[in-house]
């Protein structure tokens, strides 16, 4: 029993200082500000805002680049809007943290990569036998696969790349990729001996 009235004690505690955080938050960022500054270094508004506010912005003048000119006009606007105003074309962040306000730049957006086009086919013998087992690979890469037992592949590569098809007893076989999304191979036995 004593085990669950502690627990419930310790849950009541950190509920009451979540929403005494929050609530923190919310009284700081309500605090209205009227603030005229036109063309003047960033950190020279934000050291303004400090005065009006009564709180502290935290940051590094380096990483927020601090002395670029920026510009911003309010009458009576929440401080959580003048900051957005004031950030936003920055790609600066902030978070509250009891009086103090905390700068970073955002995060970027990942930059995504285009996938390679899935190219596919089978590879057979001169008789038409399915050779399962051939490796198939992108010449200067890592990337390749291997036929499945109908002599199917499946492997990512763009136009302007080359396959290398290889199989014991058989000769390699390169084919550049000129747009097609479908190759299909034949390939010829080796007449050298083992």
């Amino acid at each position: 029993m004593k085990i669950t009235v502690c627990q419930l004690l310790l849950a009541i505690l950190f509920v009451s200082i979540s929403v005494a955080h929050e609530g923190r938050a919310q009284e700081v960022l309500s605090r209205r500000v009227t603030l005229t500054a036109i063309d003047q270094p960033a950190r020279t508004i934000l050291s303004r805002l400090e005065q009006l506010t009564d709180i502290r912005f935290m940051y590094s003048a380096e990483v927020i680049k601090a002395d670029r000119l920026v510009s911003v006009s309010v009458q009576e606007q929440r401080l959580d809007n003048v900051l957005t105003q004031l950030l936003e074309p920055l790609h600066i962040t902030y978070r509250v943290a009891g009086q103090q306000i905390v700068l970073n730049v955002a995060a970027e957006d990942p930059v995504t990569i285009p996938a390679a086009p899935v190219i596919t086919g089978k590879v057979t013998a001169r008789n038409g036998e399915v050779l399962p087992g051939v490796n198939v690979s992108v010449k200067g890469t890592t990337r390749g696969a291997a036929t499945d037992a109908q002599g199917q592949y499946r492997l990512e590569a763009e136009s302007g790349q080359t396959l290398t098809f290889s199989f014991i007893g058989y000769k390699n076989q390169d084919v550049l990729l000129n747009g097609q999304t479908a190759v299909d191979v034949t390939l010829e036995e080796s007449t050298a001996t083992l």
